[in-house]
């Protein structure tokens, strides 16, 4: 019988991961309201009056374009003083976060926090600024138990992660061709070596050694409404990574049907299910359905 050193994490483990998963939170809301002050917002003369507008960069043309919100008067200046004041505190509260973020992530990595491989770190982070896994990934394979350890609050044993490698897995709701598009355009600044595509998967070799293989949600009958698991995790330099992976209940499921392929990382996904996800889909087959 194989025995695997699974480790319970401790209090202190415990509360850092709380105060990341708030970090974090944090972080994508100001990250997200910087899309609200893209370009600027002023007073422009024209025609021998001031009129308040908002100015963009039209990402095609390169242009400044102007919007006109109404002429000078103390509605348009508070106006202005409200979105100033609004652009320069968000931006502050982000500075604040990230540096939080940072010193969290150093006090993971000495807490033995700071487990997931660099290479395939740097994946997530170019799917989820993307918005790749929040819109059409799942993260899958033995990849999953980065998340999957952190919900369950206890670290998986090393040799759980022996199907590893160098490849991360991912499940798509459907291999199209804009997926397929968006998913080069992601991981483009990776360096790409060469990609190929089969029947229901994608792979892509990276110049870091890192191979990404996405398997075709609906060649393997996976729909739209898949419940998904969200975790901050910290790489190995500490730096806070998101993963959203499938389902425990579904990650079983697909490993059915790919012949076992997980099968260190499985023993611990059956053992702690009840602790990594809950509430849980009514059987494994429903769960691929929803997706």
């Amino acid at each position: 019988m194989v025995l695997h050193d699974d480790i319970e994490l401790d209090g202190q483990q415990i509360d850092l991961i709380e105060d990341l998963d708030q970090a974090w939170a944090d972080f994508v809301l100001r990250s997200t309201k910087i899309e609200e002050f893209v370009g600027g917002l002023t007073f422009k003369t024209v025609s021998g009056h001031d009129y308040l507008v908002r100015y963009r960069t039209d990402p095609d043309t390169g242009k400044k374009v102007f919007t006109s919100l109404g002429r000078r008067s103390p509605q348009t200046e508070r106006e202005l003083a409200t979105w100033t004041a609004a652009r320069a505190g968000n931006k502050e509260r982000l500075a604040t976060t990230k540096a939080k973020l940072e010193r969290l992530g150093r006090m993971g990595k000495a807490l033995g926090l700071a487990r997931v491989p660099v290479k395939l770190g740097e994946v997530l982070e170019a799917f989820r600024e993307a918005n790749l896994t929040t819109k059409e990934l799942r993260l899958a394979g033995p990849a999953a138990l980065f998340g999957y350890e952190i919900k369950a609050r206890e670290l998986a044993a090393r040799d759980r992660f022996a199907e590893l490698g160098s490849t991360v897995h991912f499940v798509s709701r459907e291999l199209s061709p804009t997926v397929l598009r968006d998913i080069r355009k992601a991981l483009a600044p990776l360096d790409p070596i060469e990609d190929e595509i089969s029947a229901g998967r994608m792979r892509i070799w990276l110049a870091s050694g890192a191979r990404v293989d996405v398997l075709d949600g609906s060649v393997l009958q996976v729909d739209d409404d898949l419940e998904h698991l969200q975790a901050v995790c910290l790489n190995r330099s500490g730096r806070p990574v998101e993963a959203i992976a499938l389902h425990p209940e579904a990650w079983l499921d697909l490993d059915d049907r790919l012949d076992g392929k997980w099968g260190g990382a499985r023993d611990f996904v059956e053992r702690r299910l009840d602790r990594i996800a809950d509430p849980q889909p009514e059987d494994a087959a429903a769960a691929l359905r929803s997706f």
